[in-house]
């Protein structure tokens, strides 16, 4: 099984379309070849197209927090 993770909005979810929706894993069911993957989210099945999948974890806001002491000038 391959997962990824969209911010796509779904509106079986309770999402508004055109609106920010939260981050989801989601399971690769079917990529037809071209721009569209049939995934499977909570227990919905719906097709997005392939580039609101992405393939990184997400991170937490804990991780993207730097000391700018340690940033060296270039």
């Amino acid at each position: 099984m391959i997962y990824y993770y969209t911010d796509c909005p779904f509106n079986e979810l309770g999402d508004i379309s055109h609106q920010p929706a939260p981050l989801r894993k989601v399971k690769l069911i079917d990529f037809d070849g071209d721009k569209w993957c049939k995934v499977e989210v909570e227990g919905i099945v719906a097709n997005v197209k392939y580039f609101y999948l992405h393939s990184l974890t997400p991170l937490t806001f804990e991780q993207l927090i730097c000391d700018f002491n340690e940033l060296e000038v270039l």
